[in-house]
């Protein structure tokens, strides 16, 4: 059995190894020990929170087996402590870890440990900058033990997850969206075995299933146009049986066999051949096709809550495509557009439109994409691609779009 992570953190932060830190920080030593075990335990669970990810783990993957990452810090923890902020290759390692683990909510992960564990706010700061380097030291150290590849890995945090999560300070699990972690933790550590670390391993029988479902439950029997394909918002009931299986027959036909698009940094997505993904890396690397204000690719597996901007967890599979998109092609900036149909207050329909369309755009930068390549606005029941007045025609008229604003 792997060792707990946890518990390694727990047995390396001692009133003897945070002493000189505490006195830097001008905080008690059991103040300066509770924070730096609520800063490591709040990556673990930044890391569990991107386990379905595996773009973004392997980005972290990847900064684990950077040169810069030290285990030999775990021998003389005090010294290291003691030392003030990490600088230099070590310091910016752990910039990026926290970079790609929280992104824009990195801030706010300081506020809630500051909460949690008593200390102030700049201390807070302080004390996750350093167990970046503590953290990235034992999982490496563990890597290295174990010889564990991308998919190792993934299997070890996903095994733990239950532990992570508990260690973690209240109120970090609404922030980063882990409720429903421990649901799909298990399939992530028996799938992740097979994880190929050049490869993004999301099956496409499950991402089948999940479109599928997403499509029965939420989707309604959209248009018929084979591009852009569009999405709804979730607000149609399910049907009987025999209407749901004619819904999944044309949900494949409309979305096309699984295919598989590599990206310009080598990764691959296993995707449908006339999914948003697969249009938009076409656009993208086509040289022929300038940027323009016209072209927009509608969200095909993406839907919300009824009558809210709460994204379902089967969304999440297209929003970590999308999110790895941005990665492989730096240059690329987004405009998200949200769309209603014409039934209700008008107003209200745009506030839900620019609502859904943010959260869309927060989905995003939670997966480590910077906020300034991304857009954001609602439409309302503006720019209809439906008829209003047929239940069909609402249906494709409640979408997310997207549009590329520079390639």
């Amino acid at each position: 059995m792997s060792t707990s992570l946890i518990d390694t953190l727990g047995s390396l932060i001692t009133p003897a190894s945070v002493g000189s830190l505490a006195g830097q920080l001008g905080e008690s030593e059991a103040a300066a020990g509770r924070g730096l075990q609520a800063a490591g335990s709040s990556i673990l669970a930044g890391l569990v929170s991107h386990l379905r990810d595996s773009g973004s783990m392997r980005q972290i993957f990847d900064l684990l087996g950077s040169r810069a990452n030290d285990p030999g810090i775990l021998d003389n923890l005090g010294g290291f402590l003691g030392a003030g902020p990490p600088s230099g290759a070590l310091g910016d390692l752990g910039g990026k870890l926290l970079s790609a683990v929280f992104g824009a909510r990195t801030e706010a992960v300081g506020d809630t440990i500051a909460r949690t564990s008593g200390v102030g706010a700049k201390s807070a700061s302080r004390l996750l900058a350093m167990a970046a380097p503590l953290v990235m030291a034992v999982l490496g150290r563990e890597i290295k033990r174990g010889g564990l590849d991308l998919g190792g890995l993934t299997a070890l945090l996903a095994g733990q997850k239950d532990d992570i999560l508990r260690a973690a300070p209240a109120g970090l699990g609404s922030l980063l969206g882990l409720s429903d972690i421990p649901r799909v933790g298990a399939g992530v550590a028996a799938n992740a075995a097979a994880a190929r670390p050049a490869a993004r391993r999301w099956f496409w029988p499950a991402a089948a299933a999940l479109a599928v479902i997403a499509l029965l439950l939420y989707f309604g029997r959209g248009r018929n146009a084979p591009e852009p394909i569009s999405s709804t918002m979730g607000d149609d009931a399910v049907g009987a049986m025999s209407e749901a299986a004619a819904a999944a027959a044309d949900a494949t036909g409309r979305l096309g066999a699984a295919v598989t698009r590599r990206l310009a940094d080598g990764l691959e997505l296993v995707v449908p051949e006339r999914g948003i993904e697969s249009q938009v890396v076409a656009y993208i690397e086509d040289p022929n096709r300038p940027v323009d204000r016209t072209t927009w690719f509608d969200f095909d597996r993406l839907t919300f809550e009824t009558g809210s901007a709460t994204i379902r967890p089967a969304s999440q599979e297209q929003l970590d495509n999308i999110a790895a998109i941005l990665r492989a092609y730096p240059a690329v900036r987004l405009k998200i557009g949200g769309y209603t149909d014409n039934t209700g207050d008008r107003a209200a329909n745009l506030r839900l439109s620019q609502d859904r369309a943010d959260a869309v755009r927060d989905a995003l930068i939670a997966k480590g994409i910077n906020g300034t390549r991304i857009e954001a606005e609602g439409y309302g029941d503006q720019f209809p691609v439906g008829d209003n007045s047929t239940e069909e025609g609402r249906a494709q008229n409640r979408r997310i779009a997207l549009r590329v604003t520079a390639k």
